[in-house]
This record gives structure tokens, sequence and C-alpha cells, in this order.
């Protein structure tokens, strides 16, 4: 069987951190240390799609608080990884409603 792009993000380490006190239980990783897996996995990604201006993985918990976000600068300026604090939460946010009315 084939696995897609998507299918081999480390999505389940990061949600098994985050429901258990920010360490994953199966390895003993921390909620960071999934954080910088996939933000690399994203950073690598953004520089392979030219096109590609910013990729986010939103939870679901706490009204849909950006868990990882990724940007590019400009054309010369790089990619960067929006630190933590700085991510919002997407409740008020009209495509987060629409996808997700019953949250």
């Amino acid at each position: 069987m084939m696995f897609s792009f998507w299918q081999r993000l480390p999505i389940q380490g990061l949600v098994r951190a985050i429901k258990n006190n920010d360490l994953d239980p199966s390895d003993g990783s921390t909620k960071q240390q999934w954080r910088e897996r996939l933000e690399q996995i994203f950073v690598r990604f953004v520089e392979a799609k030219p096109d590609y201006k910013q990729i986010r993985y939103i939870g679901v918990a706490e009204g849909g608080r950006e868990i990882v976000r990724i940007e590019r600068l400009g054309e010369d300026l790089g990619i960067v990884a929006v630190v933590e604090s700085r991510l919002p939460q997407k409740d008020t946010a009209t495509t987060f409603k629409k996808r997700f009315p019953n949250l």
C-alpha cells in the first residue's frame, strides 16, 4: 500500500503528547519535540513548493488553536516557523467555523 505525504506526518505523536501533559507516553518525546519534527517537514515541503506561502496544522482542542505554522517570507527572505506563543486560536475564523460547525 502506498502512503501519501500527509499520512506520514508525525501527527499522532503530537496528539499523544498534547493529551498527556506534553509528553508522548509511547516514546517519551515531548510536545515541543513533535512540533519541531513537524516544523522541519513543513519547511522542506514549502521549500519544494515555491507557490506555497504558508502551511499550518490546526488542532481542534481549545477552539482550533494553531499548533504549527510555517511561512514563506518572500522570494529571497526564507521560510520560518512561527513561535508557538504567536499562534492564534482559530475558533472565530469563518473558515474554521464552516469546516467544524459543532466545535
